[in-house]
């Protein structure tokens, strides 16, 4: 039976935390946009909102720099103490941003302000927990274990999708006064102290000596001019499941949201979400047992790859009759979404030396996350709201292309791993 000790329940703390307050944010922007006076239905108000919004993925390539760094130079405790201190500073600030009424549109640039200090925090968090479950979990145990920093991240959306829908709903109708939104933000600051003391108490690593360690110039160095395939691969990779995430778990729902007609037809859609959440944190680690197998070929990741972007025209478009067949593509694109993710953490690991890993992982990782991760939302909802959806599915296609050369582009694990710096 597989254990999981108190130092991977620490990190996994950390990732929940992340992206229930991404969630929270999908499920609470219109009473956001209210407070900070850039409220609107038409698609322009909600198109300029993700833009501002995006700014904190344009700050993750800063934030991986500086976290991945720390966690090769001084230890990946470190790193994950300092991005949940960020983490939980970002969150706070945000919920404590003055209404528009009081400061006018200096609660804009607040905002701005807030979501670039997230964006910092999100560059390193994420990555570098990736990371250590992968060097905390042993050789048989490492794809599961790695997996679940994926899984635990699904499981910190569902927690910002039940809350953030209550939240709105009780906004909505009046039973909570607007400011109420905040409250979803408070949350995460308790959370976070706790995560913070766990990690502090539990976790342990090994650090560099002083004298082992060289300035981030050199660093970064070594990490560009000795891993070049390897750092090619995540940011490909990562490109196209950055994208398919946006796609089924954030542009589809967060627009369908915008234009329910309906209390009914909201709870619908956000139950919906909510199942399809609980379907790839199922499926995710039972995913990466099958990849544990002889089963694990890159054919048949090529294959679950490809099929998104069909999936995504059927399942959005109007050719499909009843919401039962719908309903069982969007359990079939859950399903894949769980087996495209479910491999990636132990391939990344198994890209790089421990020496580079946390740096090498970090930044094409999140560098592909500011530019698609910032964009995609843009482009889907600007496509769905025209009800032309064909253009999405090509542009799927062609970061399906991106992923596959990347997969063909990753070389001998073995003799990365083995490279003395």
């Amino acid at each position: 039976m597989i254990k999981i000790n108190k130092n991977i329940k620490a990190c996994l703390a950390g990732n929940v935390i992340e992206w229930y307050e991404f969630a929270l944010f999908i499920y609470l922007s219109s009473s956001v946009a209210k407070s900070i006076g850039y409220a609107g239905n038409d698609k322009n108000s909600w198109i300029n909102l993700i833009l501002v919004y995006s700014v904190g993925f344009l700050f993750r390539p800063i934030g991986a720099i500086v976290i991945g760094y720390i966690g090769d130079m001084y230890g990946r405790k470190k790193a994950l103490l300092y991005s949940v201190l960020m983490m939980s500073l970002g969150s706070t600030l945000l919920a404590l941003i003055p209404s528009s009424e009081v400061v006018g549109g200096f609660a804009f640039f607040l905002f701005f302000l807030c979501r670039a200090m997230q964006g910092l925090s999100g560059g390193g968090e994420f990555t570098t927990s990736l990371v250590y479950l992968g060097e905390e979990a042993s050789d048989k145990t490492r794809k599961l274990m790695s997996s679940l920093s994926y899984a635990s991240a699904q499981f910190g959306l569902l927690l910002g999708a039940v809350i953030g829908s209550l939240l709105s709903y009780a906004i909505s109708t009046g039973v909570f006064p607007l400011w109420s939104w905040r409250v979803g933000f408070f949350l995460c600051l308790p959370a976070s102290i706790l995560c913070y003391v766990l990690r502090k108490s539990v976790i342990d690593d090994n650090a560099r000596s002083v004298e082992k360690r060289v300035s981030p110039i050199k660093h970064y160095r070594t990490v560009f001019s000795g891993y070049k395939k390897g750092l090619f691969s995540v940011f490909g990779i990562n490109a196209f499941a950055q994208t398919i995430f946006y796609a089924f778990s954030f542009c589809v729902i967060n627009w369908s949201l915008s234009q329910s007609e309906s209390f009914e037809q909201a709870m619908s859609l956000v139950g919906l979400n909510s199942f399809l959440l609980l379907v790839i944190i199922v499926i995710i680690p039972l995913a990466s047992l099958v990849y544990s197998t002889k089963m694990s070929t890159k054919s048949l990741k090529y294959f679950f790859i490809a099929i998104v972007p069909v999936l995504f025209v059927l399942l959005n478009s109007r050719i499909i009759g009843g919401e039962s067949a719908s309903l069982f593509l969007a359990f079939a694109g859950a399903c894949i979404i769980a087996f495209i993710l479910a491999p990636l953490p132990n391939l990344y690991h198994n890209l790089f030396p421990y020496e580079v890993r946390s740096s090498a992982v970090a930044l094409p990782f999140n560098t592909s996350a500011a530019i698609f991760g910032g964009l995609s939302p843009v482009i889907i909802i600007h496509y769905i709201s025209t009800g032309d959806i064909f253009p999405v599915g090509i542009y799927l296609s062609v970061l399906c292309v991106f992923a596959i050369i990347s997969l063909y582009l990753v070389v001998n694990e073995r003799k990365l791993q083995s490279k003395i710096l």
